[in-house]
């Protein structure tokens, strides 16, 4: 685990529109820790009680072990860029405010990839991302009071 693991994440407005239920696909019963993390401004992932290691997305039984006792923990928000994608066009309305915006699939360094808006692109367009750039989690809440991960360039450690 990293020093910053007891660090809230930064919690922003989304600069779009809509609700996170017309967005996302709905979430299973399993994952209500990491939502309610998130809306406490918490990163956590399941983590194996048998092999310790941490993953998402949550499952009944760890993929490395076949163990199917777990924990949730929280986890630092810190990652580097596995690979992104820039959209030019808003595939849903929701978007549309915040386009040309940035996908990222970050590798946090408690292990696993997981996939959210890099919202620096919002600030600066031409922001420019390269796979392995540092960058750590915040969190993006909806007008519904919802919340949804996202990124932003960690430029204390690029």
């Amino acid at each position: 685990m990293g020093t910053d693991v007891d660090v809230d994440l930064e919690v922003r407005p989304f600069p779009g529109t809509g609700r996170v239920a017309d967005v996302v696909p709905i979430f299973a019963a399993e994952e209500e820790p990491f939502l309610a993390a998130m809306n406490r401004g918490r990163l956590s992932l399941q983590r194996c009680s048998q092999c310790s290691r941490a993953r998402w997305p949550a499952a009944p039984a760890c993929p490395y072990c076949g163990a199917s006792k777990h924990v949730w923990d929280d986890v630092s928000p810190r990652g580097v860029v596995h690979s992104w994608v820039r959209y030019h066009r808003a595939f849903l309305p929701e978007f549309a405010p915040v386009v040309p915006y940035v996908v990222v699939a970050v590798e946090l360094a408690a292990g696993p990839v997981i996939f959210g808006r890099l919202v620096d692109a919002d600030t600066d367009p031409s922001a420019v991302t390269r796979i392995g750039d540092p960058v750590r989690a915040v969190v993006e809440r909806w007008s519904d009071g919802d919340h949804l991960l996202a990124f932003t360039l960690d430029r204390e450690n690029r």
